[in-house]
């Protein structure tokens, strides 16, 4: 999930990040430094880490507010609103913030996730105290002008258009739309077309002030930085509150209730391929078992080859050519999804083999192998996640995000190398619900549907917006 040039496209980026907690390193600990945490007089909070192998420096500004504040009609106002703080600041056009940072070699974007929204940039360490100035600009003082917003509705709407011809990311939507029903997941983080036309400029700035004020906001700052001096340039650049108060931004939250399982088959006539989203309501980031879910989940579907269903669905049966799982842990308990493609004809038993290999998984656990190829892709790859500055800095905003404090870096590894079989099976148990599960299917599914009705209660569904692919 990561730094490119400023966004000036509607295209919306999924959340770059897995949660992971972590604290400033003990000594004898090289890929990561030092934290310093400060918080503001108006309640900001600051991280700096100083990261000296390169004369380069990453920012990261944090709003504790995502897509999950988006009222009911207008989904996507998080999204388009961060986007939108990118279009003039201050007394800086659109043009002249991207004017000013390409100068600097300094690539910007503004982006929202399900739980937050982000400000991320990256450039020279000597350029650090004008970044700064920019995005102070950005999120203090944006203009939202009416001309360039309704051009950045535009490409939002054409890009959700395109979107309806990729049968994937249709699946990954209507999955979540079925799994959370009406709650705050259950809508897309970019919207719908409805929603998105609805969207005024008013709006935006209406989404903006309830949302937005620095004791909801977190900085962080790594690299070739003096953490005294950056204190004190963050400290005068970023210590005001502008007339803005803080509003509770986030909407009410009833828990999806488990129903037994239930097939929901979105009719997509004209393609090939169908795709299939199955699963049920997940973990937050703060689960007490989140490393044994990792593990676990890593020996299902989240190891590629190595992985049990691509062994039984892939390799043993030529069902599909790829299949996986994932706990997308979020703020609240976000879903387990199983992700995977076939054709029409042999989508009811694909469903049915996962369902018997979950099951299986349930009953059996894991075994020594599976267990030590897990632990050692998650103790080899963390270390890969911190190299950059920018990254360090975004792992930092996630323990601030999901209250996870500063706290068992280095532990990570350690606890995952803790987890055993017991653990496993026990996770599997209690994290794994096959009976309880939400199947979304999108395709060509008229001709399969009675086949369908052995798996659970059915619902058809023919999307009036949908077209065949051309």
């Amino acid at each position: 999930m990561i730094l490119h040039l400023m966004m000036r496209t509607t295209q919306t980026e999924r959340p770059f990040f897995q949660p992971l907690a972590f604290h400033s390193p003990a000594e004898g600990d090289s890929f990561i430094p030092p934290v310093v945490h400060h918080q503001l007089p108006n309640g900001m909070v600051l991280y700096v880490a100083e990261h000296h192998r390169l004369p380069v420096v990453g920012l990261i500004l944090l709003i504790k507010n995502g897509a999950e504040t988006d009222p009911p009609g207008k989904e996507g106002i998080s999204s388009l609103m961060m986007e939108g703080l990118l279009l003039g600041a201050g007394k800086r056009s659109e043009d002249d913030i991207a004017l000013a940072l390409d100068s600097l070699g300094a690539p910007i974007i503004s982006a929202a996730g399900w739980d937050g929204g982000w400000i991320k940039a990256q450039g020279l360490s000597g350029d650090l105290e004008t970044i700064m100035e920019i995005a102070r600009d950005i999120v203090f003082d944006p203009a939202f002008p009416s001309d360039a917003f309704h051009l950045l509705k535009e490409r939002r709407l054409g890009a959700l258009k395109n979107k309806q011809q990729n049968l994937s990311l249709v699946a990954d939507d209507a999955f979540e739309s079925v799994l959370f029903k009406d709650s705050p997941y259950g809508h897309p983080e970019d919207g719908t077309i409805p929603s998105v036309e609805s969207i005024s400029v008013g709006d935006l700035r209406s989404h903006y002030a309830r949302i937005i004020h620095p004791s909801k906001m977190a900085l962080a700052i790594v690299g070739d930085v003096c953490t005294d001096d950056v204190v004190e340039k963050a400290t005068h650049l970023f210590d005001q509150d502008k007339g803005l108060l803080p509003k509770e931004g986030h909407n009410a939250f009833p828990s999806p209730e488990a129903s037994g399982r239930n097939v929901h088959l979105f009719l997509r006539p004209g393609f090939t391929q169908c795709q299939i989203r199955m699963g049920h309501l997940g973990i937050s980031c703060d689960h007490p078992s989140y490393h044994a879910v990792k593990v676990m989940n890593y020996i299902l579907g989240g190891g590629g080859f190595s992985s049990r269903l691509m062994e039984e669905i892939r390799v043993k049966r030529g069902y599909t050519y790829g299949i996986s799982t994932s706990f997308n842990a979020r703020r609240r308990p976000g879903p387990f999804v199983v992700s995977t493609f076939t054709t029409p004809a042999l989508a009811p038993e694909v469903v049915t083999r996962i369902l018997e290999t979950i099951e299986n998984y349930r009953n059996s656990g894991g075994t020594k192998a599976e267990l030590e190829s897990a632990q050692g892709y998650y103790t080899g790859s963390f270390p890969l996640g911190l190299e950059t500055p920018s990254k360090i800095a975004g792992k930092v905003l996630e323990t601030e995000l999901y209250g996870l404090g500063l706290s068992f870096i280095h532990e990570f590894r350690d606890r995952i190398r803790a987890v055993g079989l017991e653990d496993i099976h026990k996770t599997a148990l209690s994290c794994l619900r096959p009976g309880e599960a939400t199947i979304a299917v999108v395709g060509d599914l008229e001709k399969s549907i009675q086949a369908w009705e052995n798996l659970g209660s059915v619902e058809v569904i023919q999307d009036k917006e949908s077209s065949p692919p051309v």
